[in-house]
């Protein structure tokens, strides 16, 4: 197992998978630019204690963010993710979390994406902290989840200027 590594102020872009974090723990992804890969960060296959802080994940084809394996027989394949204050716009699908544990987001401005974040077999606890979601084919969707909390996320208009939105909190 890889373990404490730190990637900081990198351009990263025309890769199938711009960043993949697997096996690893104490990995530490900020300040980079991840835009028009397949998939712009991958944390898969059993990793821990993974901090994506101060990024901006652009125009990737497929996944902005894609967060564990998609198999609803793989629970917990990874365990505490952290997002705080990224930039994740212009993605098929801004952020995909399935099959973790342990996942926060902070911060985070999630916007013009078809899907801004997708949640699917979640063992246990999501957390959402002052995101901004705007000009999102869809904001949210949801399937399989067993415990997640929203705490003063706003869903705003199109133009994403705290105009006519929701603050919402669901515990």
């Amino acid at each position: 197992m890889t373990k404490r590594i730190t990637i900081i102020n990198c351009n990263i872009m025309g890769y199938w998978e711009g960043i993949s974090i697997h096996n690893a723990t104490d990995v530490s992804f900020k300040s980079n630019l991840v835009y028009n890969n397949s998939h712009g960060i991958v944390v898969d296959f059993g990793a821990r204690n993974t901090i994506l802080s101060n990024n901006r994940i652009a125009y990737n084809a497929y996944n902005g963010i894609l967060i564990g394996t998609g198999n609803a027989y793989d629970y917990g394949s990874v365990y505490n993710t952290s997002l705080k204050s990224n930039y994740i716009n212009n993605n098929e699908r801004g952020i995909v979390i399935s099959n973790s544990e342990l996942v926060n987001l902070a911060n985070n401005e999630i916007y013009s994406n078809k899907v801004s974040i997708q949640l699917r077999y979640i063992k246990n606890f999501v957390s959402f902290i002052s995101d901004h979601f705007y000009n999102n084919w869809e904001d949210l969707h949801l399937g399989n989840l067993n415990n997640f909390n929203l705490n003063g996320v706003v869903f705003d208009n199109p133009k994403g200027n705290f105009k006519n939105y929701t603050n919402l909190s669901i515990y």
